[in-house]
C-alpha cells in the first residue's frame, strides 16, 4: 500500500462551490486530499444538511402549488358555465326584492376561496408568517 495521502475529490456543485476558493489554479481535483476535507468537515456538514432541508421545503411548496392548482380547476366552465353581466344583473335584482344583496353572497365565496389558499400556502411555508389570521 502507498504511503501517499489519500485524495478525495467533492464536486463543487454538490455543495454550492464551496472548495474552490480553497484551490489555486494549478491544483487538480486530485490535489484535494483528506486533510482540508477533514478540516471543514462541520462545514460540509453543515451546508449538506442546508441543502437537504431546501430541497424538502421545495418538494412541500410543489406539492402546495399542485394543490392549490387542482382546487382552481375544480369548477369547469363544462360543469358550470361563465354567467355574463345579464344574468348577474337579474340574480342581484331577485336578491335586492328579497332583501338581500349578491356583494355580500360575492364576499363570501371569496373569502372561502382565498382561505382555503391561505392555508394551503401556511402550512407549506417553513415558517408561519406574522400577523396570519
Amino acid at each position: 500500500m502507498s504511503d501517499a495521502p489519500k485524495k478525495l475529490w467533492i464536486d463543487p456543485d454538490l455543495i454550492g462551490g464551496y472548495f474552490g476558493g480553497y484551490m489555486s489554479s494549478s491544483e487538480s481535483r486530485d490535489d484535494l486530499d483528506y486533510g482540508v476535507l477533514y478540516h471543514h468537515a462541520d462545514t460540509v456538514k453543515a451546508l449538506t444538511a442546508e441543502r437537504d432541508d431546501l430541497i424538502e421545503c421545495v418538494d412541500g411548496m410543489e406539492t402546495a402549488l399542485q394543490r392549490i392548482e387542482q382546487w382552481a380547476s375544480a369548477y369547469p366552465t363544462s360543469v358550470f358555465p361563465e354567467v355574463d353581466s345579464k344574468w348577474l344583473h337579474e340574480a342581484h335584482q331577485t336578491l335586492v326584492a328579497s332583501g338581500k344583496n349578491i356583494d355580500r353572497i360575492s364576499a363570501n365565496v371569496a373569502r372561502h376561496s382565498l382561505k382555503g389558499v391561505g392555508d394551503i400556502a401556511r402550512g407549506a411555508l417553513p415558517t408561519p408568517p406574522k400577523d396570519t389570521p
